[in-house]
């Protein structure tokens, strides 16, 4: 028997302000966590969930290893989170967090379990494409923070200048970028759930063309919308990425509600 512990420590159960029509499960990217995902909260209608998933290794998980493979943390993630998922849910991943989101689906899918009502993927390139980068996982210390900022300038000035910050943040970076550069890819149909992959415009590590090749994953729906930004853009401009997932979230949502009417 599962305990439901620790469920919520993976997805804690927050009390939603009236009924919920459906879950967003969200995960982060690398050496990210539900914090910048609870910025999402003031564009989302209140019958709409956000739920982030705390991953070991960072903000109250802090002082627990981060998982540094990517089908042992699909496994851990879906033994914990599996029994907190009762209604109708989406599946929201950005870079990492697609992969992990993907992965996910399809264990749920092998497991005969239920299967989120749409994937949204942001900003990472589709599973099936080569690496194009040099992994940087085994560098030392200064020059893989180097070649992190190098590429994503994703770490705020006034994190990298402190360097008892980053020493602590260090382990959790470096397990991150070990799970996205050992991932192997393996051949499965294609999902049925339909996908809603997001790129940037102005991201300068994946390119629009990378993130349309999501296409290939699902046998449903996919949509792929360009928006404004970098690499970080979910998070920068939430006014624009949340009101676009939740269109399509109504639209699923309302196909899901008539597919039961019919029956």
């Amino acid at each position: 028997m599962i305990d439901p512990r620790r469920g919520a420590l993976w997805l804690p159960q927050s009390k939603a302000p009236g009924p919920v029509r459906a879950r967003l499960v969200c995960f982060p990217h690398a050496g990210g966590g539900v914090a910048a995902f609870y910025r999402w909260s003031s564009w989302l209608p209140p019958d709409i969930q956000l739920s982030p998933v705390r991953l070991p290794g960072r903000e109250d998980r802090l002082r627990e290893p981060a998982i540094d493979q990517l089908p042992l943390l699909v496994d851990s993630i879906g033994e914990a989170i599996d029994p907190c998922l009762d209604g109708p849910f989406a599946v929201v991943g950005h870079s990492m967090g697609a992969m992990i989101a993907f992965e996910l689906a399809r264990r749920w899918r092998r497991q005969g379990k239920r299967t989120p009502v749409c994937l949204v993927l942001a900003a990472c390139p589709a599973p099936q494409l080569p690496p194009k980068s040099e992994p940087i996982h085994r560098l030392p210390d200064g020059e893989f923070l180097r070649k992190l900022q190098g590429r994503y300038q994703g770490i705020p000035q006034e994190v990298a200048s402190h360097n008892d910050l980053m020493q602590l943040l260090l382990p959790t970076l470096r397990a991150d970028f070990k799970l996205v550069e050992t991932y192997e890819y393996r051949q499965e149909p294609p999902l049925d759930c339909p996908i809603l992959a997001l790129a940037g415009d102005d991201d300068q590590h994946v390119t629009p063309a990378e993130v349309s090749a999501w296409r290939e994953q699902t046998a449903g729906a996919f949509s792929l919308r360009i928006l404004p930004g970098g690499h970080f853009f979910v998070h920068e401009t939430p006014g624009s990425v949340v009101p676009i997932l939740c269109r399509h979230l109504d639209a699923l949502l309302a196909q899901v509600a008539g597919q039961g009417e019919a029956r």
